[in-house]
């Protein structure tokens, strides 16, 4: 499960509470044994051990794949079936399929929403407010459902200046009926979770004591303390899979909680660098069976004053021992914030940003970029080693602004990604790279920061991503979608009958083209 959130971009919300004064633990990696890459002045040297046919010769697109391997064609797709489209809605998250119900999180004049879908035929069952409190900005939404109902966050108009208040309410997927209401208004850390002690209840993250806590939510309204094995540790909120988890006051400080227990913990200006925190930003995932954490974390300690430029060769990507937060092997000068989710199964191949060079400045409260030139690299995620690498050079986003890059799906087994010389498909398992034709489609996803009305908070926005735009070849609006689709994209429906896609214009179910001839 990959995990990660970009805070440059957002307006910060400032938690109005005193987190728990964690012990600082240096960092007790033995350095002797993790592989270091030093950074070059052209392109950052591989992790020892790697073969010298890894990287190959780079040709004059940039491209380490060999040219007999980059002679491929555009593989010709039959189109999915649509079965429903529902244009009525704007989404703001992919939908989850809670019961007999589609449930996402939707967006109408400027309120975030919870809405049930029905499944067969797209239309709305049922719409009620949402809220997200306090949790951290960049962060993807995602519905919880908790023992057969739909888990979330109601928005109250009580509650201090700032506090951004709310209910943590359960409803029957299907109706929309309200089932349980905690009994007090208050600031949540995160969005309600299924409790790791009894997957028939439903967690909560709100201070106690002025520290953020993990409470149980009863079926009388109130909140408990989850046993001491699964209640976590005071100050402590999760920030990726295998119960990695960070001081919400203080993003310099990461470590993994397991059984309710502190296993490990790391300064990030130390096993990073000077000045990186979790604070402007992270993005981790998991490897080997759970073995090693694999991740990258932002450049400041907060968020950069206007005009402030971040050299963005000093990103790196860790390889750590999930069971002692040992480091295993750095690869500097990349970033795995580029790293798309290919298949959505635990062995999901690591894609990287190489920087070459590149700035990020700040700019209006958002993040800018300057003077690009960018590889893209697959590695190793045990050890760190190079397994291809194709020059990208000055990378754009869909709208032609300067940006990483952002591999967008065409198949299980290619991406695209906008180069300096236009639009490459590049085949994920060797690193063959080719010009996008018209028939290429590929699948990018819209995630866009909202303007929102949330109560206790005089401004707020929300990201809304999960959500897909079919393009072809040229960067336009493709007429079908290709059969099947990637795994990663939509919710696939009860026995096979379709897959639902969260688009910018609505929902749409998609399903195998030759069912029922």
């Amino acid at each position: 499960m990959r995990c990660s959130l970009l805070l440059p971009t957002l307006p910060c919300v400032a938690l109005v509470l005193v987190a728990c004064q964690a012990e600082v633990v240096d960092d007790t990696a033995d350095v002797s044994t993790t592989t270091d890459v030093s950074t070059t002045t052209t392109s950052p040297a591989q992790p020892s051990g790697v073969s010298s046919t890894s990287q190959g010769s780079s040709d004059a697109s940039g491209s380490s794949a060999s040219p007999s391997a980059r002679s491929t064609t555009a593989q010709e797709q039959e189109l999915a079936r649509v079965r429903w489209h529902n244009g009525d809605i704007v989404p703001a998250s992919e939908p989850v399929l809670i019961g007999d119900a589609l449930v996402l999180y939707t967006l109408a004049d400027e309120q975030l929403q919870i809405t049930g879908i029905d499944p067969q035929d797209g239309a709305v069952l049922w719409s009620s407010p949402a809220s997200v409190s306090l949790r951290p900005r960049g962060q993807s939404l995602s519905v919880v459902g908790v023992d057969s109902l739909v888990a979330h966050l109601a928005p109250s108009e009580s509650g201090p200046a700032d506090a951004a208040a709310a209910f943590a309410v359960l409803r029957d997927p299907g109706t929309g009926r309200e089932v349980l209401r905690s009994a007090r208004a208050l600031s949540h850390a995160d969005l309600p979770s299924v409790c790791p002690h009894d997957d028939t209840l439903a967690c909560v993250t709100v201070p106690v004591d002025g520290d953020w806590s993990l409470q149980s939510l009863l079926a009388d309204g109130g909140l408990e303390s989850p046993p001491e094995s699964a209640a976590g540790v005071p100050g402590w909120t999760g920030i990726g899979p295998l119960g990695l988890s960070r001081v919400a006051e203080d993003g310099t400080q990461v470590g993994r909680i397991v059984d309710g227990q502190l296993t490990w913990q790391i300064d990030t200006t130390q096993t990073f660098a000077a000045g990186q925190s979790t604070d402007t930003g992270w993005s981790f995932d998991s490897f080997g069976d759970g073995s090693v954490l694999v991740g990258s974390i932002g450049l400041g300690t907060g968020p950069p004053a206007d005009g402030e430029a971040w050299d963005m060769t000093d990103q790196l990507t860790l390889g750590m021992d999930a069971e002692t937060g040992e480091v295993l092997w750095r690869a500097p000068a990349t970033s795995n914030f580029c790293d798309p989710d290919m298949t959505g199964a635990d062995d999901d191949p690591l894609l990287a940003c190489l920087w070459r060079d590149g700035q990020a400045v700040a700019q209006d409260g958002s993040l800018t970029y300057q003077d690009i030139d960018i590889d893209l690299v697959r590695l190793d995620p045990m050890t760190g080693e190079r397994l291809w690498q194709v020059g990208l050079g000055a990378t754009t986003s869909a709208d032609a602004e300067p940006s990483r890059p952002e591999p967008w799906l065409v198949s299980p087994t290619e991406v695209a990604v906008t180069a300096s010389d236009g639009l490459r498909i590049i085949d994920i398992e060797t690193g063959a790279d080719r010009p996008a034709t018209t028939s290429d489609r590929h699948w990018v996803e819209d995630h866009d920061l909202v303007d929102i009305q949330t109560p206790g908070i005089a401004k707020d926005r929300v990201l809304a991503s999960g959500r897909y735009q079919l393009l072809d070849g040229t960067g336009e609006s493709a007429p079908g979608a290709p059969w099947p689709l990637p795994g990663p994209i939509g919710t696939a429906l009860a026995e096979g009958t379709g897959v639902v896609v969260a688009e910018p214009d609505g929902l749409t179910a998609y399903a195998d083209p030759g069912a029922g001839r």
